[in-house]
C-alpha cells in the first residue's frame, strides 16, 4: 500500500492497516477468479481503498479487527465488480451518463433486453447477456453472505429474508446437479475449478451448468423483487 493511502491515518489506524492488509491479495485473487472479466486494476484499487476504509471506520464495538477487515474488503471488491459491470454494460449500450441499477431503473433493463433481442448486434447482445448474468451472480453471492444485522431497517431485513428464501427454494427445485452446484459455488464459496474437481466434471460443463443455475436463480430474485 502506498504512503499516499495511509498518510492521513492515525498511528492506531495505520496499525489496523498493517494487520488486515495481508487479507487483500487472497480476497483480490478470489474476486478475479469469480469475475475474470472485471478490470483487475479497478478491483485492486477498490481493495486498497477498503483497507483504509476499514481502518478509519473500525470501532471496538465492531468486534475483532480481522473479521471486520475481511468483511469490509470483500464487500468493497464485490461492489467494485458490480459497478464495473454496470458501467461496461452502459458503454456497450451507448446509454447516457446516468448510472442505472438493475433493480430500480426499469428503462435500463428494457434497453438491455432490447439489445439482447437485436439480430444486428448479436455479438454485443452476447456480451450484455454475460454481463447481466455476472451481475446477477454478484447479487446472489452478496445476498447469501450478507449479515442481516447490518441492514438499515426492518423493511430491508424482511426484503433480504424474502430474497434469500426465494433463492433457497429455487435452488432446491432445480434438477440435479443444479442444487449441488448451488451448494458448492454459493454456500461453500468454491471457485469454478474447485466445483469442477469436486463434481468430477469438465470446467466447460460446469460453466454451462453455472449459467443455467444463475438464470433460474435470477428469475426467483425477480419474483422476490430483488433483481
Amino acid at each position: 500500500m502506498s504512503a499516499a493511502n495511509t498518510e492521513a491515518l492515525t498511528p492506531a489506524q495505520q496499525n489496523i492497516c498493517t494487520r488486515i492488509y495481508p487479507m487483500l491479495e487472497p480476497l483480490f485473487l478470489e474476486a478475479r477468479r469469480r469475475h475474470p472479466g472485471v478490470d483487475p486494476d479497478e478491483l485492486w484499487s477498490a481493495g486498497n481503498f477498503a483497507v483504509v476504509k476499514a481502518a478509519k471506520g473500525y470501532r471496538p464495538e465492531d468486534g475483532p479487527i480481522e473479521p471486520y477487515g475481511f468483511k469490509t474488503i470483500r464487500g468493497e471488491l464485490s461492489s467494485a465488480a458490480r459497478k464495473w459491470l454496470k458501467i461496461r454494460a452502459r458503454e456497450l449500450l451507448g446509454a447516457d451518463a446516468t448510472e442505472f441499477d438493475e433493480r430500480e431503473d426499469q428503462s435500463a433493463e428494457e434497453r438491455l433486453d432490447a439489445a439482447l433481442s437485436s439480430s444486428v448486434a448479436q455479438e454485443q447482445a452476447d456480451t450484455l447477456e454475460l454481463l447481466k448474468l455476472q451481475a446477477a451472480a454478484l447479487i446472489i453471492d452478496d445476498l447469501l453472505h450478507e449479515d442481516p444485522s447490518t441492514l438499515d431497517d426492518e423493511d430491508e431485513e424482511r426484503r433480504h429474508a424474502r430474497s434469500v428464501a426465494a433463492l433457497r427454494r429455487a435452488a432446491r427445485s432445480l434438477p440435479e446437479p443444479g442444487p449441488t452446484f448451488f451448494r458448492l459455488r454459493y454456500q461453500e464459496a468454491k471457485t469454478l475449478i474447485e466445483v469442477a474437481q469436486t463434481m468430477n466434471l469438465h470446467l466447460s460443463s460446469v460453466r454451462r451448468l453455472g449459467v443455467r443455475v444463475v438464470k433460474e436463480l435470477k428469475k426467483a430474485l425477480m419474483g422476490a423483487g430483488e433483481a
